[in-house]
């Protein structure tokens, strides 16, 4: 083989060893990308990804718009569920009507991040308890139905600060320093919402608020 050749044998050689290597590179860098690849958060704090938008024409509050619920007396038309309002993020996604969505959302602004910072704290969680469930008043046979049954109820058992500490009803509502915070998120909720309920009232709210829309000629609900 003459030297001219050779020299064209070891060029292709190593054009060949470089497209390998090239191939080989491409391969192991789509891989790494898969591997590695986030989902895009539309708010980092939240924690909340791109299906999770603004519901009830409030920017405040963050959720998904599902499909309407009947089920005998039961049901909600064109209910969200909702993942976070004013920045609070809730404990899991609550299933319920605009308006009930709209009025916790007032009550987080009047009432509970007023009353956090006044004793220096940020809430970033609600302990979620219940909110829709197609069941009577607090579960009895033959009673009513709640207002769970209808999108109009949440339960709420207890925050989390931005230090990453849990307060709960039934192990701090009586507490200090808590016992005030309690309170007067409590007092907060009475006239916002329809029917407050809570640690105090009866055996089965002593670990949660029970807050809902209904509307009495009487006025509020508060026990």
């Amino acid at each position: 083989m003459s030297i001219f050749q050779t020299s064209v044998a070891q060029m292709w050689k190593r054009n060949n060893m470089m497209k390998k290597l090239i191939y080989i590179f491409t391969i192991v860098g789509l891989i790494s990308t898969c591997g590695s690849r986030e989902p895009t958060r539309v708010d980092p704090v939240l924690d909340l990804d791109n299906s999770i938008g603004s519901v009830c024409g409030m920017a405040s509050i963050r959720g998904t718009n599902e499909s309407s619920i009947s089920n005998g007396g039961c049901g909600i038309n064109n209910p969200v569920k909702v993942y976070a309002v004013s920045g609070i993020k809730l404990s899991s996604p609550a299933l319920i009507n605009c308006e009930t969505a709209r009025t916790l959302d007032g009550w987080v602004n009047s009432s509970l991040k007023p009353q956090a910072k006044a004793i220096g704290r940020t809430v970033t969680e609600m302990n979620m308890m219940g909110a829709y469930a197609c069941r009577t008043r607090n579960h009895r046979a033959g009673a009513k139905l709640s207002e769970h049954s209808k999108g109009n109820a949440i339960d709420i058992g207890g925050f989390t600060f931005a230090d990453g500490e849990t307060v709960t009803l039934l192990n701090d509502y009586y507490s200090s320093p808590y016992k005030s915070f309690m309170s007067n998120i409590r007092a907060g909720a009475c006239g916002p919402f329809g029917t407050v309920l809570g640690p105090g009232t009866d055996s089965l709210h002593a670990n949660h608020f029970h807050f809902d829309i209904a509307r009495y000629s009487m006025g509020a609900y508060c026990k």
